[in-house]
């Protein structure tokens, strides 16, 4: 995987998102090569899920696959069309369980930070504050984190993480799929 497809889905990603911070970024990548695996303990995911289907709205212009990864092995499906499109959140569960099956490396993590910033692209970001947080991120083993505030209050995202192959498999189950 080329480092420059890295950066071209970043900055696809601030084309939609522009207030993304530091966190967001990091969460970013971070999805695209560790996956979901962190994010599944069967009881509160199914808890969690069912609870926040219950409170989604529908908004027919969202997306319903967000591509996390340049070679889309990983993406976001949003549950407001998701829901619009018929699926339900018992299937959305199940591929969510399965694809968290799938183990993302942390080295190849640590790599992509190492040239990012060795190499770093021209974002709408301060690079020492971006250097700051990912050296932090580093120090703590590179953990899973939440979207910050800014992007949830503007953005109020509301997906899972699926493999490519398992996102394809649930759409063909959709009434309209």
């Amino acid at each position: 995987m080329k480092y420059s497809e890295w950066i071209d889905l970043c900055e696809q990603h601030w084309q939609k998102y522009p207030a993304m911070q530091n966190q967001d970024l990091y969460k970013l990548i971070y999805q695209g090569v560790m996956g979901s695996e962190h994010l599944v303990q069967y009881g509160y995911a199914a808890q969690r899920l069912e609870r926040e289907w219950q409170q989604v709205e529908t908004f027919p212009s969202a997306y319903l696959w967000e591509s996390v990864h340049p070679a889309e092995r990983w993406g976001r499906v949003y549950l407001h069309p998701f829901k619009q499109a018929g699926g339900n959140w018992r299937m959305l569960l199940q591929a969510f369980i399965e694809s968290s099956q799938q183990k993302g490396h942390l080295e190849e993590l640590v790599n992509i930070w190492d040239v990012l910033l060795s190499e770093p692209p021209a974002w709408p970001i301060p690079f020492e504050d971006l250097e700051r947080w990912i050296q932090n991120m580093k120090q703590q083993g590179f953990p899973a984190q939440h979207h910050s505030q800014p992007y949830r209050e503007l953005y109020r995202p509301s997906y899972r993480l699926l493999t490519r192959k398992n996102f394809d498999h649930l759409v063909k189950e959709l009434p309209d799929g």
